[in-house]
């Protein structure tokens, strides 16, 4: 149990958790751009502290741009790139990494301050020190991330991608379960196959996000597939090499396995619907989200079919095209899908009273 505060105080540490929410929902937002834009090798260092300044002068941007100039990015994809081209990525990588300090500060100081003045439990402590160390493994992946486009690649390993991803979500998904178990601590006891159910929803979602990070990070969606398993699905050896790097594969799974977790989340919807009249409407909200999901996916595949020519002759030119942005949102509809089931998740741990 938690121990609740004044109402005043309550009210004020639930504003501030569902801040960091939407805080690490606009970051997951931000990498989703930074990625499909190709911007994320723009800054070629990790300077904890002194990166958090933009060059100044004419001289430090020509620092910036001729480090740029040394990776393979720029050799086999932006070779020729003027320095106002390269500045259209380097401010939304740069902007990515200052949110992420910001939004390190956004937990770290409301966080002493509601120690120091005993606000919170000890049970509550102890999950917020917890997330706050992954903040920090975050940041130490989001480096090892940008390391891998640095030496040989022209861009960022898919793994390394995937896992940033979904440390991201990780952190969303404890911060939002945290904000729900002070609001609402009673539990129920009894056996409850719908809640065994929707965590086994989330484990599938996290997994189908998992596959949308190997998309992004092959560039798997500009490739035009036709036929369930489609030719050139096993190219490369061994086999299960295909699952994580062949591109022609990578989608036909994520399509696959997409079409799989529909039919899950409408049964599990179904059931839910059936058996909770105060809170049916939480069905159809996740039915709505996938319903949203599955049009954004269909569409992201159907406008980047064709310019995969075009975006590797003008990688820096991707900046809100429409297909990269109809591709952000789709990644955003998957964190509301997780929302969505995280939410009714834990409604069905509470007590009916609740």
């Amino acid at each position: 149990m938690y121990n609740q505060p004044s109402t005043t105080n309550y009210q004020l540490v639930i504003y501030w958790l569902y801040s960091l929410c939407a805080s690490v929902a606009f970051m997951v937002l931000l990498g989703g751009l930074t990625r499909l834009t190709d911007s994320g090798l723009s800054i070629t260092e990790w300077q904890p502290l002194s990166g958090i300044l933009p060059p100044l002068s004419e001289a430090e941007w020509g620092e910036y741009f001729a480090k740029y100039q040394q990776i393979p990015e720029y050799h086999e994809i932006n070779k020729g790139i003027s320095l106002g081209e390269f500045k259209e990525i380097f401010w939304l990588e740069y902007i990515h990494r200052l949110f992420g300090r910001l939004v390190g500060l956004l937990f770290f100081v409301p966080f002493v301050y509601f120690v120091i003045n005993k606000m919170l439990s000890l049970k509550v402590i102890v999950r917020l020190s917890m997330i706050f160390g992954l903040g920090a493994v975050q940041g130490a992946i989001g480096w090892y991330m940008v390391s891998s486009g640095l030496t040989e690649r022209t861009d960022v390993s898919q793994y390394r991608l995937a896992l940033h991803l979904i440390m991201a979500l990780l952190i969303y998904s404890i911060l939002l379960w945290t904000v729900m178990d002070i609001k609402y601590p009673a539990r129920r006891s009894d056996f409850n196959f719908l809640s065994i159910y929707s965590k086994w929803l989330t484990c599938f979602i996290f997994f189908m996000i998992f596959l949308g990070a190997l998309m992004a990070g092959t560039d798997a969606g500009f490739v035009y597939i036709d036929g369930i398993i489609p030719f050139g699905a096993y190219d490369l050896s061994p086999w299960w090499r295909n699952h994580f790097e062949n591109p022609v594969m990578i989608q036909t799974q994520h399509k696959l396995v997409a079409i799989m977790l529909a039919v899950d989340i409408i049964s599990f919807s179904i059931i839910f619907i059936i058996q909770n009249d105060r809170g049916r409407f939480l069905g159809f909200a996740l039915i709505a989200a996938l319903a949203l999901q599955i049009a954004l996916g269909i569409a992201t595949l159907y406008h980047f079919r064709g310019l995969e020519e075009y975006f590797a002759a003008n990688g820096y030119k991707k900046m809100f095209q429409f297909p990269v942005m109809v591709a952000v949102v789709h990644q955003l509809g998957a964190l509301l899908l997780l929302t969505v089931n995280l939410i009714i998740s834990h409604k069905l741990l509470r007590k009916e009273e609740e």
